[in-house]
């Protein structure tokens, strides 16, 4: 991330994207051959705004994966993130779009980097710790699944 972005944020970032690129190898393995010209990839886009993102491709769809440069406590309109982490908790954010041409929040994660708990906009998910390598993917497969639908 640019220099003024928090270092923890950064951390929960590079870890997330590592598992969800490993997550993206493991299945372009698998089904290669079957989404034949379609893309599956993971590529790093441009900063706008000192954010990180990154964009995953499945076939015509595009998941925008934005995460802010810095930890922010939860405000008024996230009481299930202050329910679980507290409600002066600074979170780092990673939030999920879809349609590049007219992006639409699809889904978000919120990481505490003290103690390295994550809880998603997906209720049945979470909340997990960043070392749960079996949670973060059941998180990825949730974005995958919900968009084949």
């Amino acid at each position: 991330m640019q220099a003024e972005g928090d270092p923890s944020v950064e951390a929960i970032w590079n870890l997330f994207r590592t598992e969800t690129s490993r997550l993206v190898d493991e299945l372009g393995d698998v089904l290669g051959r079957h989404l034949r010209d379609r893309p599956l990839e993971l590529r790093q886009v441009s900063r706008p705004a000192a954010r990180e993102v990154t964009e995953l491709r499945v076939g015509h769809t595009i998941l925008r994966l934005e995460c802010s440069p810095a930890c922010v406590a939860p405000d008024r309109d996230e009481a299930r993130l202050a329910e679980i982490f507290g409600a002066t908790t600074p979170l780092a954010r990673i939030h999920v779009y879809r349609d590049a041409a007219s992006p639409t929040l699809y889904s978000w994660l919120a990481a505490d980097p003290v103690t390295g708990r994550w809880a998603s906009g997906h209720p049945d998910l979470g909340p997990a710790t960043l070392a749960d390598s079996a949670e973060l993917e059941n998180y990825f497969w949730s974005l995958l699944t919900d968009v084949a639908r």
